[in-house]
């Protein structure tokens, strides 16, 4: 027996030895397309900084991300947990009827953050008086499709966070912004295809459903659906859950574009664009069909437009797909993404002439973000 056990150690210690040569000898890899993010790369060693925790950290996970056939250990690891039950796979849930939706617990949002992005945002209503100002905030797949979550599994109180935003933007704000409630609609409409299976989005019926909650409040009329000309353009889109995951035998998602739309004149950064980047859906993540991705500013020009009026939106990605239903209803339409936008807000108000302002965000992604501070600036 204590053969056996010496013969099993040996065995190990030369597998793990074998594994970190492997890890130091090869190149490392930069990017990782399937899990959609870029690879730590090996830190750089020197007797100054191994005792540094920080160096310690990226060595783990330089060491983690650069491991040989890393993803089929991500598949086979999942594999594992869903034949013993586990649902939660690196913050993914794996709920029913196929679909994966994101792991957002109350301790993953900020209350105090949620707070100050308000007041900074209240901060911009209250100096742009004139403005018709609208504020969404849209719940997730697992605050909608909770039928498809599995059991006991914790997602954040959207409801409650809502509550808050509405008091918080109503009463301690000297304007008149409107909150615009989609929770209701997308809920009613839940049994439809209105999230993705494999990533954390919604799908562009999604989007037009909130679309339509927009319409009633701003006062314009909605664009039927069917006039719309929908296009499937993919079905094989497999999202940021689906990296978490990497199930091969997963089936991918479908993606809808509205053909019907206004001609435009898009800029992105300074530089001519599209609203739909159809190279894109050659890549992994698909969803860049929309505007290419996201930028800190994007102005669309509607030549079609018989109005004066020009909406500037604030928005996260949830807005990529939401936007191309607001085109017949402008005459430009400026968007900020404070990911990627680091100049002033005044200016492009004045610049463009701006008579309507929309924040745009998923709800957990508003209480976590923390680039809207800038807006202060």
């Amino acid at each position: 027996m204590r053969k056996i056990n010496c013969i099993f150690v040996i065995v190990m210690v030369l597998i793990l030895a074998g594994t970190g040569i492997e890890i130091f000898a090869t190149k490392d890899r930069s990017f990782s397309e399937n899990e959609n993010r870029y690879l730590e790369e090996r830190p750089q060693i020197s007797l100054s900084n191994i005792e540094n925790t920080d160096f310690q950290k990226s060595l783990e996970n330089f060491i983690s991300d650069q491991i040989p056939e890393r993803e089929k250990l991500i598949t086979l690891r999942s594999v594992a947990k869903e034949l013993t039950g586990i649902k939660d796979i690196e913050g993914a849930y794996i709920g029913k009827d196929g679909y994966y939706l994101e792991k957002i617990t109350n301790e993953d949002v900020s209350e105090e953050q949620l707070k100050n992005n308000i007041r900074y945002i209240n901060t911009f209503f209250n100096k742009n008086k004139e403005l018709k100002s609208y504020v969404m905030l849209i719940p997730g797949s697992g605050n909608i499709l909770t039928d498809k979550l599995p059991k006991y599994a914790d997602v954040y109180d959207y409801n409650y966070y809502e509550k808050i935003a509405e008091k918080e933007f109503t009463n301690n704000a000297d304007n008149n912004t409107q909150i615009v409630n989609t929770y209701d609609a997308l809920k009613k409409l839940s049994k439809d295809y209105i999230y993705y299976k494999t990533d954390h989005h919604w799908t562009t019926k999604g989007a037009f459903i909130a679309y339509n909650e927009f319409c009633k409040v701003e006062g314009i009329e909605s664009e039927p659906y069917e006039n719309l000309e929908m296009k499937n353009v993919t079905d094989k889109f497999y999202g940021t859950l689906y990296s978490k995951v990497l199930d091969k035998k997963k089936k991918g998602d479908s993606i809808e574009i509205a053909e019907n739309i206004p001609q435009c004149n898009v800029m992105i950064n300074g530089k001519k664009s599209e609203i739909y980047h159809i190279d894109k859906l050659k890549e992994k993540d698909k969803y860049k069909v929309f505007f290419g991705g996201n930028y800190g500013v994007v102005s669309i020009e509607n030549n079609e437009a018989n109005n004066d009026k020009n909406l500037l939106i604030i928005k996260d990605s949830y807005a990529n797909s939401f936007t191309p239903f607001l085109l017949k209803d402008y005459n430009t339409i400026t968007i900020v993404d404070y990911r990627y936008f680091s100049g002033n807000l005044q200016s492009i108000v004045e610049s463009n002439n701006i008579t309507d302002v929309l924040v745009l965000y998923e709800m957990s992604n508003f209480m976590k973000d923390k680039n809207l501070v800038k807006m202060m600036f």
